[in-house]
């Protein structure tokens, strides 16, 4: 495995001066490029510690936090800076006890302001599980085991653990145990909990990117199009085709819950990237908790207030397709959120 990943760690500081003098700093890595920008993988509470999401700085520059697990208990955190020249580290998932490992992270070198970026070594010893706070998700972690003299340092939260044959990332430091010859890492598959926007083609699994089980050409061809009607029904087709209920024409509760993350992140992240952030099931559930995150009709009735599915306190009329479908606005137009709509699971779709 080639040192140069090291090129792709970056340091993570605050931008306010007295949080500077106290030597308040972590680490990062580049996980994406798009033209205009790179994305950054990092501890929550490595953000919180830099004085909170206002007053990040990646190697200097000005962050914005588009991803944040605090609220969930998940030590994890995606930043967007302005586009850096260096390459994006490859992120695979793993289930290898044992395997070696290489990470880099800063660390503070004197009593100054002096850091260091330094590679050190080690191997995965057992995982665990992390739950969120409301207990509906986990997430993967791993023991990390130091070899010889080197620890972890404070510095080195939010530093990649890459494996040193592929060179591929593992997991994300997250916290030393002891005097830093141990330490737990969460594994990096756990990203798509907080990033649901996440272009699916990021993680890779056994060394392979990972294939959708559906082909997502016409729904990216429609959402690219601007063609936002043909994509609504496209997704609802695309949902019963990953859940193997085309026949049936619509879900049962079972099929919702275990239906598969990378599908769904998938779909999401078209319609969240071709819409500009205006439309995607992302974006629904984030207006859903503004409007209180419960599972009830009074927080059903302000969601669909929000999305304009209802109108004046009023759902739109049901009509032959689907309840208001032929009411719903196929523009941008439209409120934020009012797309996806062709719900399956409620109950047979009609033909």
């Amino acid at each position: 495995m080639s040192s140069t990943f090291q090129d792709s760690v970056i340091l993570i500081t605050s931008s306010d001066p007295n949080l500077q003098k106290r030597r308040v700093f972590g680490t990062g890595f580049v996980i994406h490029h798009t033209d205009e920008a790179s994305y950054l993988l990092t501890c929550a509470h490595v953000v919180r510690d830099v004085g909170g999401e206002a007053l990040v700085l990646a190697d200097s520059i000005p962050a914005t936090v588009v991803a944040n697990g605090e609220s969930k208990g998940f030590d994890l955190a995606v930043l967007r800076v302005q586009r850096l020249w260096c390459p994006a580290l490859c992120l695979s998932v793993s289930s290898a006890v044992a395997k070696h490992f290489a990470i880099a992270g800063f660390y503070a070198f004197d009593q100054k302001e002096t850091r260091l970026l330094r590679e050190i070594q080690g191997y995965l010893g057992k995982q665990s599980f992390i739950p969120s706070t409301d207990g509906r998700e986990r997430i993967k972690a791993w023991d990390l085991h130091i070899e010889g003299e080197d620890i972890l340092q404070p510095g080195y939260s939010g530093s990649p653990v890459v494996d040193r044959t592929s060179g591929e990332v593992l997991a994300m430091v997250s916290h030393q145990v002891g005097k830093g010859e141990k330490g737990l890492a969460i594994a990096i598959e756990a990203i798509q909990n907080i990033w649901h926007s996440m272009p699916y083609e990021l993680l890779k699994t056994n060394n392979v990117i990972s294939e959708p089980r559906v082909d997502y050409t016409r729904l990216r061809e429609f959402l690219a199009a601007g063609k936002w009607k043909e994509a609504d029904r496209e997704t609802a087709d695309l949902i019963l085709k990953v859940a193997d209920r085309e026949q049936e024409g619509w879900l049962k509760n079972e099929d919702m819950e275990n239906f598969p993350c990378q599908d769904l992140r998938t779909i999401d992240g078209l319609w969240v990237k071709y819409s500009n952030g205006h439309f995607g099931f992302s974006v629904q559930q984030g207006i859903w908790q503004e409007v209180g995150g419960k599972v009830n009709k009074v927080t059903e009735c302000l969601l669909g207030d929000r999305v304009g599915w209802r109108v004046k306190s009023n759902w739109l009329p049901y009509d032959h397709d689907w309840l208001g479908y032929s009411n719903m606005t196929f523009s941008l137009n439209a409120p934020r959120g009012h797309l996806p709509a062709r719900l399956v699971g409620i109950s047979p779709r009609k033909k």
